[in-house]
């Protein structure tokens, strides 16, 4: 994005447009992907009635797949939630 790579740009975007579609949804999709990738611990909100179902994990399971290769920061491994 800093080189002005408009089309490069685009293309992240359309990568990323089903995280932000996940995450007006729910609004619970931020705080997982962090602490998948072990930014933080948890990822347990106050909020419970807007916890993700399995399908809404297995979206997530995909889309991150799909951006995989955009991360520049690797820490720790998926973490196990125990809702």
């Amino acid at each position: 994005m800093e080189a002005k790579d408009l089309k490069e740009a685009k293309r992240v975007y359309g990568l990323m447009a089903p995280l932000f579609a996940l995450e007006t949804l729910h609004g619970v999709s931020y705080p997982e992907v962090l602490c998948r990738r072990g930014v933080i611990k948890s990822a347990r909100q106050r909020d419970k009635s807007r916890v993700m179902d399995e399908h809404d994990h297995q979206a997530l399971d995909d889309i991150l797949r799909d951006l995989e290769p955009l991360f520049t920061w690797r820490c720790g491994e998926r973490s196990t939630l125990n809702w």
